[in-house]
């Protein structure tokens, strides 16, 4: 990836335990990009044993293998959760404050904090016993451990399966004919290829101080590792976004009107209480229409300050989120004429029952909070 040197892409259980295979396996590594994690949405979100145990347990194996291992680099796949927790938030940089652990309402941004706080609190870690001269980037190498974490929201790109699968299924079962959240809410995406440049940049600027380091002999830092948000930097309303791409693809129409953020926020509390209940004694399907987090990553206005990345790492963005989301398009235009089509009630005969508790729930909510509604008009 530096200097057209080999790249090795290792597939490996993070949780394994003792991580003695993990720590032999990173033996001859000179960076690590550590992108693993779980819980980021669906059902998963409510496995919150599963999610701490990647998030926290697996940070903490692949953060003691590299010093074990004398890995001088090691770069982490943050979320802008660290800070976000459902409030609104214009323009923020990196100093603004990391969300209260205790306030939030999902395990994923939770653990995603304490695993970066623990990766940057890394930053200069001594290792000891003796290691190789340098890199295979041919950097000399550090006798200690940098790190930095890439805060990132919404990835997408052509395949990604995480957020357009889910989201392609409620635009074909017409789920999408009302908005929630202010039309001039935006959020920011960040497409792959943007947060790959981000992971190669950050790698090259940790390189370069593991050679001054090497340099004047330093045996030691002071300070945590770095944070940078990043983003394709062109913030978007999610509906406009969707009514603007996806949706047309489809031949489908909406969003129709819109409901108070409020409303669909407690519509998700009540269908995540409802799994938690019903689930050890149903077979649910494994689609999960909606919980708190993802009403207010979707629905609530956040952006993010990217200016930090562009000064220090010299980052600019190689994708928009609009040309992003056309090529997405294109991507699925073509999947689909060579799918093999099943329904999603083929496919989940029980999400039914789900889709019909989701209706129930929100026309109450809208009978009781009628006043607040307000009829989306353009």
């Amino acid at each position: 990836m530096v200097e057209g040197r080999r790249t090795t892409l290792v597939c490996h259980y993070v949780t394994e335990q003792p991580p003695t295979t993990l720590e032999a396996t990173l033996s001859s590594a000179d960076i690590v990009f550590l992108v693993a994690s779980y819980g980021m949405s669906g059902v998963e979100m409510l496995n919150f044993s599963q999610t701490r145990r990647v998030n926290v347990d697996g940070t903490h194996n692949v953060l003691q293998a590299c010093i074990t291992s004398h890995v001088p680099i090691l770069i982490y796949t943050s979320s802008v959760n660290v800070v976000f927790g459902g409030q609104p938030i214009e323009n923020a940089d990196e100093t603004y404050p990391v969300y209260p652990l205790n306030e939030h309402t999902d395990e994923y941004s939770r653990t995603k904090a304490i695993a970066e706080s623990a990766i940057l609190a890394a930053n200069g870690t001594k290792f000891s016993g003796e290691a190789g001269d340098t890199l295979q980037c041919s950097a000399p190498l550090s006798s200690i451990l940098l790190t930095a974490a890439i805060r990132t929201n919404g990835i997408y790109g052509e395949g990604e399966e995480r957020h357009f699968k889910r989201i392609v299924n409620a635009i074909k079962l017409n789920a999408l004919f009302f908005r929630y959240g202010y039309p001039n809410n935006l959020v920011d995406w960040t497409h792959v290829d943007n947060l790959a440049l981000s992971h190669m940049l950050a790698a090259v600027k940790l390189i370069k101080d593991a050679a001054a380091t090497a340099d004047t002999n330093q045996d030691s830092i002071t300070g945590k590792g770095t944070a940078y948000f990043v983003s394709d930097g062109d913030p978007r309303n999610n509906f406009a976004l969707l009514q603007e791409t996806l949706i047309p693809l489809y031949k489908m129409y909406g969003p129709f009107f819109s409901v108070p953020l409020p409303i669909i926020y407690r519509t998700g509390y009540f269908l995540e209480l409802s799994f938690r209940l019903l689930s050890p004694y149903l077979r649910f399907p494994t689609v999960l229409l909606l919980t708190r987090a993802e009403v207010s990553k979707s629905g609530q206005h956040h952006t993010f300050n990217i200016s930090k990345i562009r000064r220090e790492l010299g980052y600019q963005s190689v994708t928009n989120t609009l040309d992003g989301f056309r090529a997405m398009v294109t991507y699925l235009e073509v999947a689909d004429r060579n799918a093999v089509h099943r329904t999603l009630w083929q496919r989940e005969p029980r999400l039914k029952w789900w889709v019909a508790l989701f209706g129930v729930v929100l026309g109450l909510g809208l009978l009781r909070g009628r006043p607040a509604l307000r009829w989306w008009r353009g």
